[in-house]
């Protein structure tokens, strides 16, 4: 999965007794001899905090890390301290074509690596696969499907000249079924918590990559570096405002001590090992990276903010080979069964299949027309965000299901309108007469608090199912005794007003 493997815990975002002066020692042996020491709370779980790990583990190269390691150690041993340092900081929001990158090294041929969402895609890229949800695929419970999504996931993400894929998002189980995405940590950010970076990840774990923050995520600059983050993202601490908690600061802090140097070792080695251990350098895809986050434009600028150096920014490479049976075969077998007595598998000779509900239907501004699928208009195939990718195409149920009855010779109509109640209750009448079928579709969707739908700051506010879902399902139901409800869903919703229901 190109430059994953080697990087990706991105760190989610106080710090006392941090190590000083850059003659500590190169790397602790025998700091953490307390395995099992845990955190400490008071009297609430509000009140927990973290106990500080310091200092923070040098990457030794183990298992089959050894000879990336090698390779870095000696392409660091050139480097001077600026280069050190932009390696470790981000360039800026929009400072060239991907959502994050980190400066060349060109004497030495090193290009700024690419790091780009998402856990779907190849996000603000055309041609490229919209994959099935990190929840859909574990729900197949096959490890070969896991891992099939991976690798075709990641072979787009290389082909379009990404580094970085910032892909698997792992986040807290029962805190909050409305979200999850809860970047906190005993009251601390994570991008700050020497336990979990220092002790938990690279002393207990053994972990051989890097850190990186997520945008916006770090607070701080030595309390951070000192704690274990090794990559700072986008670079600036406000999109486009130009500072950084490192950059200047860094090298400030190498330069008084506050930061030894052997930890800016550390973390500058810890990226380049990461090239090194997938091969980089062998994998480049042409014209690398062959796309611009901030515009489908064939030309325009390098460097986006700046509006600086125009040329040919999007090539329009078409990456996905033959991606969609696997996604096909992928998203069927991740579909969770919950309840059937008797209405399914349909037989294909129901004389009228009636379908209901808008999230049976196409957006009406089209699959993207919502900016970061900002919106719950049609079915819900992804939540929205920056994990997200532009759908090549997107078949909803209604058509599939319509070509489907077309083929068996046999009647079908479909209601998107959650809320035209006559004609519902009359089209589920029509077929309860006939001994059809009748299935509902309603959803519940989620995604990142820069967007607001529907009232919905990111996380859900409730969970229910939108759109009317429970007053829609009731309906059709209360007419046709053969109804069939299809749910698509970010998470864990109430259905306890329906479930039991006869029909």
């Amino acid at each position: 999965m190109t430059f994953l493997r080697s990087a990706l815990l991105a760190a989610l975002p106080l710090n006392a007794l941090a190590q000083l002066g850059p003659t500590a020692a190169p790397y602790p042996d025998s700091t953490y001899q307390n395995a099992t020491e845990e955190y400490t709370t008071e009297d609430a779980l509000t009140n927990a905090t973290s106990p500080p790990k310091y200092p923070s583990p040098w990457g030794e190269g183990l298992g089959d890390w050894d000879r990336a390691y090698a390779q870095a150690r000696d392409f660091v041993s050139q480097l001077t301290l600026l280069e050190k340092v932009n390696l470790t900081t981000g360039v800026g929001w929009q400072g060239e074509k991907c959502v994050g990158n980190v400066g060349a090294i060109p004497r030495l041929g090193f290009r700024a690596l690419c790091l780009q969402d998402s856990p779907l895609g190849v996000r603000n890229a055309d041609y490229v696969s919209a994959f099935p949800a990190g929840v859909t695929i574990a729900s197949t419970w096959d490890r070969e499907l896991f891992y099939q999504r991976g690798y075709d996931m990641g072979s787009e993400h290389r082909d379009k000249g990404v580094d970085i894929q910032l892909g698997p998002v792992v986040g807290p189980i029962g805190r909050a079924p409305e979200g999850g995405r809860n970047w906190e940590i005993n009251n601390s950010y994570a991008c700050q918590n020497s336990y979990v970076q220092n002790y938990l990840l690279k002393n207990e774990l053994g972990f051989q990559g890097f850190i990186l923050s997520d945008w916006q995520a770090q607070h701080s600059g030595v309390a951070s570096a000192l704690a274990g983050l090794d990559m700072t993202m986008p670079g600036d601490v406000v999109f486009n405002s130009a500072d950084s908690f490192w950059g200047t600061n860094l090298t400030i802090a190498v330069l008084n001590g506050t930061v030894p140097q052997w930890r800016l070792d550390d973390m500058t080695t810890r990226i380049v090992a990461g090239w090194y251990y997938v091969d980089r350098a062998s994998n480049e895809a042409e014209n690398a990276p062959n796309f611009s986050s901030w515009t489908d434009d064939t030309y325009g600028f390098e460097h986006y903010y700046a509006q600086e150096d125009y040329t040919q920014i999007n090539w329009h490479y078409d990456v996905r080979q033959d991606h969609a049976a696997d996604i096909r075969n992928q998203a069927a077998k991740g579909t969770v069964l919950l309840k059937n007595t008797g209405a399914l598998p349909l037989t294909g000779k129901e004389q009228l299949t009636a379908v209901f509900g808008s999230d049976a239907g196409e957006n009406p501004w089209g699959p993207n027309g919502c900016a970061d699928r900002g919106c719950d208009n049609g079915t819900l195939a992804m939540g929205w965000g920056s994990g997200t990718a532009e759908f090549p195409y997107l078949v909803t149920p209604l058509e599939a299901i319509k070509a489907k009855v077309r083929s068996n010779g046999k009647s079908i109509e479909g209601i998107t309108d959650d809320y035209a109640y006559s004609q519902i209750n009359s089209l589920a009448n029509s077929a309860a007469q006939v001994d059809g079928a009748c299935i509902v579709f309603a959803n519940a969707d989620a995604g990142e608090g820069y967007i607001i739908v529907d009232g919905n700051e990111g996380d859900r506010n409730n969970l229910t199912l939108w759109h009317n879902g429970n007053d829609l399902i009731s309906n059709v139901s209360s007419y046709c005794p053969n109804t069939i409800v299809v749910m698509h869903t970010v998470g864990p919703v109430l259905v306890d007003s329906f479930y039991e229901n006869p029909n």
